[in-house]
C-alpha cells in the first residue's frame, strides 16, 4: 500500500482527545480464524461490522494492510462519513448490496457474481482508474506504479464513510473471496 499517512501538519481532523484511542481485537470463530485488530472502541456499529466482515476470510497480508489503513482513515475522520465515490462506472454488483442496505449477507449475496469475475474485474479496474489523480502513472503492463506522494493530492480518494473508500475495499474483498473460491458469506 502507498504510505499516505497524514503528516503532523496535515489538515486531517484531529481526534476528540489527544490521548491515543483504545482498540479491541476480535476473533471470528471458524477453521481459519482471522484476528480483527485495532477496532477502535469508539467505532460505530457499521464500522465494527465492516471490519469483522472484511477479515472473515484471510485474503493475505496486503489485504489486511488495506483494511487496517481503511480503519485508520475512518478513525482520522472520526467516522463522520460524508465521502462519496463516483457513481459513474461503479460495478453493478453494488446495486444489490445497496438494495440490501449494505448488509454483508443478504438476498443479493448469492447472485453477486454468478461466475462473472472477469467482467467484475474489468469494471472495477475502470472505475478505480477513473478516480486516480492525474499525476499517478501506470507501468508498461498497465498497473498503477507505487510512488512517493509527498506534495501530491490524494483528495479524490480521501472519502471516508459508507459510500467512500470502504466501497473499494469491499469490492476487493468480494473479488478476493471469489478468486479464492471462498463462499461470499459463510
Amino acid at each position: 500500500m502507498i504510505n499516505n499517512k497524514p503528516a503532523a501538519s496535515s489538515k486531517l481532523p484531529r481526534s476528540r482527545s489527544q490521548a491515543p484511542r483504545k482498540s479491541k481485537s476480535k476473533t471470528k470463530p471458524g477453521s481459519n480464524d482471522v484476528v480483527v485488530s485495532a477496532i477502535p472502541l469508539d467505532a460505530p456499529v457499521w464500522m465494527q461490522r465492516t471490519l469483522v466482515e472484511l477479515t472473515r476470510h484471510d485474503l493475505g497480508p496486503r489485504f489486511r494492510e488495506a483494511v487496517q489503513e481503511l480503519a485508520e482513515l475512518e478513525q482520522a475522520y472520526q467516522f463522520a462519513g460524508g465521502g462519496k465515490l463516483p457513481l459513474e462506472g461503479r460495478p453493478e454488483q453494488f446495486v444489490g448490496w445497496f438494495w440490501d442496505g449494505q448488509k454483508w449477507v443478504g438476498k443479493h449475496e448469492a447472485i453477486r457474481f454468478q461466475h462473472r469475475i472477469p467482467e467484475f474485474a474489468a469494471s472495477f479496474q475502470r472505475w478505480w482508474g477513473s478516480m486516480q489523480p492525474a499525476w499517478r502513472l501506470k507501468d508498461g503492463s498497465g498497473n498503477w506504479v507505487r510512488v512517493v506522494s509527498e506534495g501530491q493530492s490524494w483528495n479524490p480518494l480521501v472519502q471516508p464513510g459508507k459510500d467512500g473508500l470502504l466501497l473499494v475495499v469491499a469490492a476487493l474483498n468480494w473479488w478476493g473471496r471469489e478468486e479464492a473460491g471462498s463462499p461470499s458469506a459463510s
